[in-house]
């Protein structure tokens, strides 16, 4: 810059006097600014009065004028130059001069900018956990310039090694240390500050002590001891900030324990399920938070279940004997036995016979002393004598018992244990004695069982079979079952006619197994009908044998004209079939059900009439006898045609029978009469068949029963009678009586008649509360009766008016009684009329 100046003089250029260069901002403002930061210096020409168009002021930098645009650039105003640096770089340090041109003269002042790098925290920890307890250290990493000063606050003090609270610093105080961190004092927000010349940088952190786990709660399974089978739990809990993780450790494997079906991890819970040998070991909780760990183990030992070797079956024959040998081991006090269904077989100890023995005695003193303070003299020396006798038979048992208990050879059944072994023997065996043998050993543990299957030879036995005829037409499929009872297993054989029924595998196959055998026959022939036998034999007795019919079905014969006209009926009609037209030598042609097709005569003559598609049809179970087609019309003539159906196909249609119907009857009785009581009595029917003619109601009769000195039900009262609507299947009887015995009828009427009744004799419950209703008001009695009571109140109150107001109910109502009387006296009177006539209507003077 210098240079240039003098470069300027020896060309001979004057400085203008008069004005001057301001820079702003200048001298050490320039200096040690933030790099990164965008920076901005203004350079003005001060004192000029003239036009600012004379003016042209300029930015150089390593001798290069500074122009508009780019990261280091100018903006130009009047009397006056901006250096922009943006984003700036400490690079961008150096001497800058601006200059200024005016009336041919030239100024320039310098200007020295340096940038430092502003401090930047190194992998800033805003959150930072001591252990409680100790020696903190909180790091604070600053990058900066030489001469960065760091310093730190707490609760707006600045700490420092003289403060109260000692605090000790490390590597340029970017660590600060406090001795004997205390979390209720020190745990807080803690201010890092880096200041360099005009940069300040400040860090927060946060500081909360943290500390190392410590087990306060471990539990294990009582005496270190679990059982096989079971489950065995373990409790690990502990203090730490923050609140530690659990993990459980199998220590011979050293893996972490997980969830799964053998573990049940949860926190610091751990439980084996179901244990076997395998799960005996040592097992370990290690409690972690981020400051440490802290560690348990506890051993477990599994207590097993007895072992019990397999037991193998045997087969035998009637008269033999069995044996059956339980070898076992097992930990603590095992107890073994067999069972047989509801016996059990085992060998009592001679101690617990004794006591068995003991306590008989025990009973049997204490009835002699009881018999001693209930007898005199002679009969406590007979009781005594009877004592002795007593007790000389309970030695002799006591002999026996413990006899028996050491070996029981003398019996059929016999026990014998020794050194882990148990034997159960039978002799002389029954077909009874064929089953399952159990061996039950137990222990603390819990109890193993092995099981063995004595079987009893015998000749087989059919227990099940196809007792009813199979049915099937030719080309479809039949199956028959035969099971059987067999010791050894037998061998099953299948016969028809005689002959040996021989598998294919594909049309005819036999599936046999231990107890059944079926024989299955697809696409049937003529020929696979018939009889067939089922054999069972085993080579102990006779062969086991069982017959099963199988029935050819086949399609049904054309049946000859339906007969209806033997019975006529106004609403219906009963036909029957020829059942010789269903006899068939090819097989059963038996129907399974009639189609009959019927029309009206008249609609059977119009030309063209299909009696299949247009006529009405009724399908009727085929039971050899009547048959009933309902829904007919009244006092009408109909033709009939019937198709016989079975299991093979169908008919074709029948010759056309005649049916008439007649004109209507009354109705058939009411069915389904069912009486339910509860505080009332409600009775119920079912619409019967109307005979050709709408129901128009019904009538319910009521009759009180009782029972008669010959112990007969008979009437004990009057008939009560109700009518009911048609559309009603339901009534209420009113004024029931409880505990009483009533016979009720119901009666369905139309146009032409009333039906017979359908009575029903029913007890009321002690529930049923006597009392009226509306549909009894309607009974002619009752109309009567309410009749009759208001007549009598109308009376009673007609006398009452003659006595008060002697006049009739009638004026009394209407208020033309003694008053307008006298008024009609008085106008008498001044008419002339006689003064007597008034007195004999008004009575006596007074």
């Amino acid at each position: 810059m210098i240079t240039t100046y003098l470069l300027l003089s020896l060309l001979g250029v004057t400085a203008v006097q008069g004005w001057s260069i301001h820079i702003q901002p200048s001298g050490e403002r320039l200096l040690n600014r933030v790099a990164g930061e965008n920076f901005l210096v203004v350079c003005s020409v001060k004192e000029y009065e003239g036009p600012a168009s004379n003016v042209q002021v300029n930015w150089i930098h390593n001798n290069e004028i500074i122009r508009a645009g780019g990261r280091i650039m100018t903006i130009e105003k009047p009397l006056s130059s901006q250096l922009m640096i943006v984003r700036a770089r400490k690079e961008d340090s150096g001497d800058y001069m601006c200059q200024v041109k005016l009336d041919g003269g030239i100024k320039v002042e310098p200007a020295k900018i340096t940038f430092i790098k502003a401090p930047k925290f190194i992998d800033p920890e805003t959150e930072q956990h001591p252990e409680d307890g100790t020696t903190a250290e909180i790091e604070c990493k600053v990058d900066a310039e030489p001469g960065v000063e760091i310093f730190w606050q707490f609760n707006g003090d600045t700490l420092g090694e003289s403060t109260s609270r000692p605090y000790e610093f490390k590597d340029n105080k970017q660590i600060l240390v406090i001795p004997r961190f205390d979390s209720k004092k020190d745990d807080g927000l803690y201010l890092c500050n880096a200041a360099q010349f005009s940069s300040f940088e400040t860090l927060h952190i946060n500081v909360t002590a943290y500390s190392r786990p410590s087990i306060t709660i471990f539990e294990s399974p009582k005496e270190d001891l679990g059982y096989e089978g079971k489950s065995a739990q373990f409790k690990c809990a502990a203090t730490g900030k923050p609140a530690p993780s659990y993990k459980w450790f199998k220590v011979a494997e050293d893996e972490e324990i997980v969830a799964s079906d053998l573990y049940t991890v949860e926190d610091g819970l751990l439980v084996v399920n179901s244990l076997t040998a395998s799960n005996s070991g040592q097992y370990k909780c290690v409690a972690t938070n981020e400051i440490g760990e802290d560690d348990q183990t506890a051993t477990l030992k599994v207590f097993l279940k007895p072992a019990v070797e397999k037991i193998p079956s045997a087969v035998k024959e009637d008269g033999e004997e069995v044996t059956f040998t339980c070898e076992f081991t097992g930990e603590g006090k095992v107890n073994a036995r067999f069972v047989f269904g509801e016996e059990e077989y085992k060998v009592i100890s001679t101690t617990e016979a004794s006591n068995e023995i003991e306590d008989k005695e025990d009973k049997d003193e204490n009835e002699v002393e009881k018999a001693d303070e209930d007898g005199d003299d002679d009969e406590d020396e007979t009781t005594t004598g009877d004592a002795k006798d007593e007790e000389e038979d309970d030695e002799e048992e006591e002999k026996k018992w413990k006899r028996f208990v050491r070996d029981i050879t003398s019996e059929r059944v016999s026990v014998k244990e020794e050194d882990g072994v148990l034997k159960l023997t039978i002799r002389r065996l029954t077909s009874s004695d064929a089953g399952d043998y159990q061996c039950i050993v137990e222990n603390e543990a819990g109890k193993t069982v092995r099981s063995a299957n004595l079987a009893i030879t015998h000749a087989p036995e059919i227990t099940g079979f196809e007792r009813e005829p199979v049915r099937a037409s030719d080309g479809e499929e039949f199956k028959l079952h035969c099971e059987a009872s067999a010791v050894p297993e037998p061998t099953w054989t299948w016969k028809r006619d005689g002959n040996e029924v021989e598998a294919d595998g594909t049309r005819v196959t036999i599936e046999s197994d231990t107890d059944s055998s079926t024989l299955t026959i697809k696409d049937a022939v003529k020929a696979d009908f018939g009889s067939i036998e089922c054999i069972a034999f085993n080579g102990v007795g006779e062969p086991a044998k069982a017959t099963m019919t199988v029935v050819r079905v086949v399609a049904p014969a054309t049946p000859s004209a339906p007969n209806c006209r033997e019975h006529l009926f106004p609403n219906y009609g009963v036909c029957t079939l020829n059942a010789e037209d269903f006899e068939s030598e090819e097989g059963d042609a038996t129907p399974e059900e009639i189609v009959f097709y019927v029309a009206t005569q008249d609609e059977a003559k119009e030309e063209g009439f299909d009696f299949v598609t247009q006529a009405r049809n009724f399908t009727v179970n085929f039971n050899g006898a009547k048959m009933r087609l309902h829904g007919l019309d009244v006092n009408k003539g109909y033709f009939v045609r019937a198709i016989a159906r079975n299991e093979a196909g169908e008919s074709e249609l029948s010759p056309q029978g005649t049916m008439e119907t007649t004109d209507p009857w009354t109705p058939e009785a009411p069915i389904d009469v069912l009486v339910k009581c509860d505080t009332s009595c409600e009775v119920s029917w079912t619409e019967p068949n109307d005979h050709g003619a709408e129901i128009t109601s019904y009538k319910i009769e009521v009759i009180e029963m009782e029972t008669n000195e010959h112990n007969e039900v008979v009437p004990s009262g009057e008939k009560d009678e109700y009518d009911v609507d048609a559309d009603e299947e339901s009534f209420v009887i009113p004024s029931m009586k409880p505990n009483t015995r009533y016979e009720i009828a119901v009666i369905a009427a139309n146009s032409i008649g009333q039906s017979s009744a359908t009575p029903v004799t029913f007890d009321t419950p002690d529930t049923v509360t006597s009392s009226m209703s509306l549909e009894s008001l309607s009974s002619p009695k009752m109309i009567v009766v309410i009749i009759v009571v208001i007549l009598l109140v109308f009376l009673v109150i007609d006398v009452l008016c003659c006595f008060f107001f002697r006049c009739g109910i009638i004026a009394c109502f209407l208020g033309c009684c003694r008053s307008d009387h006298k008024k009609s006296a008085a106008a008498d009177l001044e008419s002339g009329k006689a003064a007597e006539s008034g007195r004999l209507l008004d009575g006596p003077a007074r």
